[in-house]
């Protein structure tokens, strides 16, 4: 069982929850699992989350925009430290280009382009 605050490694993500231990939406049997995100990516997160372009990022990135339940979501500390901040889902989700581009200038994202912006949703009844 996970516990709200705690920092665990890839791979003890990947042992409780499945699958890659390198991918930003782990995901198994066409399910998104958990999210893995880093501040250097996704300043905001995991309120805002910017998955930039790549066959396999939009395509789980769109996975996880139709999915309705909640996942753990994990901030990277430090190396081979993400700390559980709880569970979400997304709520809203753009790839308005006008938005695109405010957030790229936002995170600094100028040379990773930002492929869709989502917006994440807390579950609150399970803290």
């Amino acid at each position: 069982m996970l516990a709200r605050g705690q920092y665990y490694s890839r791979q003890d993500i990947s042992r409780a929850l499945g699958g890659n231990q390198e991918f930003f939406l782990p995901h198994v049997h066409g399910r998104v699992v958990c999210g893995c995100f880093t501040r250097a990516l996704h300043p905001q997160a995991p309120a805002i989350v910017l998955p930039g372009h790549g066959p396999e990022r939009e395509r789980w990135t769109t996975v996880f925009c139709t999915q309705w339940e909640y996942v753990p979501i994990f901030m990277k500390q430090a190396n081979n430290a993400w700390q559980y901040v709880g569970n979400f889902k997304v709520e809203a989700w753009s790839d308005d280009p006008i938005l695109l581009a405010i957030h790229a200038i936002r995170a600094r994202r100028q040379d990773k382009p930002i492929w869709r912006v989502l917006s994440l949703t807390k579950d609150e009844a399970h803290p």
